[in-house]
């Protein structure tokens, strides 16, 4: 599997509780859009529920980013995952709210858009060309790594 959408993966009153988590994080240095942390037990979380569209997957990473890109120059430009860590193999993404842009581009033969909607998933293999692009508004995002 390359890439796989799955819809409502969190509850609504599971993406309201992570935009105000989010909304309380300090927003310092160079990614002032990202924060990333060390969680096993969210991580251990996440694997669980997804487990069951990846079965040879072993467990999650324990790295885990929320994002809130607040404008036009949020976002990143054509890239794979840097994966520093062994045996990484899909990246996650959970978006927090509906946005009409800010949309992630999968590459593989040709381009596949992913809109931001409220309580989606996208997971893609961390060696698939992607991009975020920059939204108008807001956007909530929970972005966590995945080991085989």
């Amino acid at each position: 599997m390359d890439y796989k959408i799955c819809e409502n993966f969190f509850t609504k009153e599971e993406c309201e509780k992570y935009i105000n988590y989010i909304e309380q994080l300090p927003r310092q240095g160079y990614h002032k859009d990202r924060y990333d942390q060390f969680d096993m037990d969210f991580s251990q979380y996440l694997y669980e529920k997804v487990k069951e569209y990846l079965p040879d997957i072993k467990a999650g990473s324990g790295r885990i980013t929320f994002l809130r890109y607040n404008d036009k120059s949020s976002g990143m430009r054509v890239h794979k995952d840097q994966i520093l860590e062994p045996n990484v193999k899909y990246t996650g993404i959970i978006y927090l709210n509906d946005l009409e842009d800010g949309e992630t581009i999968l590459y593989e033969r040709y381009p596949i858009k992913v809109n931001p909607r409220e309580g989606r998933l996208l997971l893609f293999n961390v060696n698939m060309y992607h991009k975020a692009c920059p939204p108008e508004k807001v956007k909530y995002a929970i972005l966590f790594r995945l080991k085989n």
